[in-house]
């Protein structure tokens, strides 16, 4: 009777509400009902689902019996335990002890070891980003932005160094911060950063000039803008508190570039129209944390430095992305208070010299960062060695209104 019912509707909502005034079935039983192919009513079909739902009705008796038998439950527990065990148990690798231990936990045991960039802005925002952000390019290219700037504001110093790194920060004013590389946060390239005065308390017009990584050296060279240099232990350094002054300066005067070395190396001075100065790091007197430095450059706009080793380069950046390497071998050595040589000579076409970086390595990568927070990574193999009198090649394509502002090498 179901089947011609079904047989003789015109559709299947006519058949279903049929179905459910007659027999009243649930919505679920007459859905059932309509899915069935005639074949399922066969005898042997039939006793096909009878045999399912007796199945299920005896599996419905033993649940409900074991859940009000507890025993019946923790035997069932145990004996599949039993089977995990037989199928998958392994010997221990852990050590169970009685005795009590405190246990050491440190934050930076967490921290991945790889190398990060620091940057910060000339109106003090700071910010760490990945290397592997910067992939290498060819020389003379446009680079990708790495960071977000305004009118008033631009790149200022970057270093490259380990994110467990103890980082030492010195300010304009000759004052020393110093920080794990990792306490300052990750964020993109297009981010501008956390305001530096959330890691350290600095004064109005007070900015950090030199990111310096400890490794293990001697001593902090320290030279300013009118041409003094003074070299302090670093060991008398860290005797002084964060933001401890660490050279006396006039009030015209201020810090420009920090280098460690271990004492030995030679101390190349530079200054803003290319002339530079080689002095042996034993003519610069080593003085406690008040002392005022000597000259090591006669005349004013310094505007940074480095060390030389002996077979390694110089590389000089110019304002308007100009760069060359030159052989050590080129630069004399002279007495500490001397005008200088050129390594360079600023020009209207490729702007002042604005850094000198040594290197001393084949496998060394140079990074390069712009006004309008562009920057390059450009292999320091494709540089060409030229004479102190080349003017260079070019290393960055640069938009009209913009310019290098700050640079830094990956080792």
């Amino acid at each position: 009777e179901i089947i011609k019912i079904i047989r003789n509707s015109e559709d299947v909502q006519i058949a279903r509400k049929i179905l459910i005034d007659k027999y009243e079935f649930t919505q679920e039983q007459v859905n059932a009902i309509l899915e069935l192919k005639l074949q399922s009513l066969t005898k042997l079909e039939r006793e096909k689902i009878l045999n399912e739902y007796r199945e299920l009705e005896k599996e419905i008796s033993y649940y409900q019996t074991l859940l009000t038998r507890e025993d019946e439950i923790l035997n069932l527990i145990k004996k599949e335990l039993q089977e995990i065990k037989t199928k998958y148990s392994d010997k221990r690798r852990t050590l169970i002890s009685k005795e009590e231990s405190e246990i050491s936990f440190d934050i930076e045991d967490l921290i991945q070891k790889e190398e990060t960039v620091i940057l910060i802005t000339r109106s003090g925002y700071v910010k760490r980003m990945s290397l592997k952000s910067f992939k290498s390019q060819n020389r003379n290219t446009k680079g990708k932005t790495s960071v977000k700037t305004y009118e008033d504001d631009m790149p200022y110093e970057i270093t490259v160094c380990n994110t467990h790194s103890q980082l030492f920060f010195i300010t304009n004013r000759a004052r020393i911060f110093w920080l794990k590389a990792y306490k300052i946060p990750e964020m993109s390239l297009t981010s501008r950063g956390k305001s530096i005065t959330q890691f350290f308390e600095l004064n109005q017009d007070e900015k950090i000039i030199s990111i310096l990584e400890n490794k293990n050296a001697n001593y902090i060279v320290i030279i300013t803008k009118n041409g003094k240099i003074k070299r302090v232990s670093l060991s008398e350094i860290l005797k002084g508190r964060m933001g401890s002054q660490i050279m006396k300066l006039k009030e015209d005067d201020e810090v420009v570039k920090c280098i460690l070395t271990l004492g030995e190396e030679d101390i190349l001075i530079a200054k803003e129209d290319g002339k530079v100065v080689r002095i042996n790091q034993s003519e610069i007197p080593i003085q406690s944390r008040k002392g005022s430095g000597v000259q090591g450059v006669r005349g004013k706009d310094v505007i940074s430095g480095c060390i030389i080793l002996p077979s390694s380069k110089v590389i000089t950046i110019t304002q308007y992305g100009y760069g060359k390497k030159v052989k050590e071998e080129e630069i004399p050595v002279l007495r500490r208070g001397a005008k200088g040589i050129y390594i360079i000579k600023a020009k209207e076409k490729i702007g002042n010299l604005i850094e000198v970086i040594d290197s001393i390595q084949e496998n060394e990568d140079l990074l390069i960062t712009t006004r309008r927070g562009i920057s390059l990574r450009i292999d320091i193999s494709k540089l060409p060695e030229l004479s102190r009198n080349a003017i260079g090649v070019k290393l960055i394509d640069l938009q009209d209104d913009d310019f290098v502002s700050a640079v830094s090498i990956v080792r």
